[in-house]
């Protein structure tokens, strides 16, 4: 698996181009695409891990390379939502902010839980028990029937607490709601902390959401600063490294570490872009790949044939589920929507 690993960052880099001066469209859809393509399959690197038997020492050294980065593989999609979000607001105004509930929420919500569906299918087809508190509750996220359902909970609670935050203040007031929205989200990761209402992972990363929505309104003031010399640019990127280093090394809060993370990847691609056209794809279904990629793994797993061809031929069946479930599921929710309008 190390191996394979390697190669995959080898192809990752086919189509990296460097600019000395900054990268004007660094936070364009299709650049964003390559990074979260990227980061969904280290997210399946990951994920397979979980199903995975160490066998040699190699296999070890591998699984504390992902034990280190943590959470902060999932940090950009949060970046990317928060900022996506904000900028579509400042475009959009009050008309975008009133569709929140039905184009964030209630699609991402739909595209889940048919997916969820396809586990249970899947469980009692492998011989697994469910309950049916258990098959309610994975419908929001809550529990899982197999399928993973942290993120999805959490990036649904963003959604409402944005919707919330920016229906208090005017359109115009960005700041205001911005700082309402922040307000919020720490007295929900606090209570959840307080009463230890789901293990640290569920939110350690949500606050890169928040910076995304920070980082787009303060982004010409920033690029001035950091782009005035290439020197200021790596003292930057440097800094940011080097103290998510220091957060995850010493066991300070992932909180933090995460969102200086996620500012070093976003500084990393002001001046360096990825054009791999296979990690665009996978940024573009995001969800899919995120939300099947488990389906074949239970299977292999179950079926005793678990190795590193195995994790090929997952990736491979993902990508084929991937293209079947989105058009069906896109297809299914426009005209749910159509009706509903």
């Amino acid at each position: 698996m190390f191996w394979l690993l390697l190669v995959f960052v080898a192809v990752s880099l086919v189509g990296v181009k460097v600019s000395t001066s900054g990268t004007a469209d660094y936070l364009s859809i299709p650049h964003t695409q390559a990074i979260k393509g990227f980061f969904i399959l280290v997210v399946f690197f990951s994920h397979f891990n979980s199903y995975m038997t160490l066998e040699t020492a190699w296999d070890e050294r591998y699984i504390r390379i992902f034990w280190f980065i943590g959470q902060a593989m999932v940090t950009m999609f949060m970046f990317y939502s928060g900022y996506g979000v904000m900028e579509s607001i400042k475009r959009k105004g009050a008309a975008y902010v009133r569709h929140i509930p039905q184009k964030r929420v209630l699609s991402t919500l739909f595209k889940f839980d048919c997916a969820v569906l396809l586990y249970v299918i899947l469980a009692f087809a492998v011989g697994t028990k469910l309950t049916a508190g258990q098959i309610l509750l994975s419908l929001i996220g809550w529990d899982s029937v197999g399928n993973s359902n942290w993120y999805i909970f959490v990036i649904l609670v963003l959604y409402l607490l944005t919707y919330l935050a920016f229906r208090v203040f005017p359109p115009q007031n960005h700041w205001c709601s911005v700082i309402l929205f922040s307000i919020a989200l720490g007295v929900v990761i606090g209570v959840t902390r307080r009463y230890d209402l789901r293990p640290s992972y569920w939110y350690d990363t949500a606050l890169c959401y928040a910076f995304g929505m920070v980082y787009s309104l303060a982004k010409p003031r920033i690029e001035r600063t950091v782009n005035r010399h290439i020197l200021i640019w790596l003292a930057a990127l440097l800094g940011c490294a080097v103290l998510f280093v220091l957060y995850r090394r010493h066991g300070l809060w992932d909180l933090v570490a995460n969102v200086f993370f996620s500012a070093a990847v976003v500084l990393f691609t002001m001046r360096v872009t990825v054009c791999n056209r296979a990690l665009i794809w996978c940024g573009e279904h995001l969800f899919e790949v995120y939300i099947l990629q488990r389906i074949p793994m239970i299977v292999f797993k179950k079926i005793g044939f678990f190795n590193p061809l195995t994790f090929l031929l997952s990736l491979a069946i993902t990508v084929g589920l991937t293209f079947v479930f989105g058009r069906l599921t896109d297809t299914a929710w426009k005209k749910i929507a159509k009706q509903a309008s």
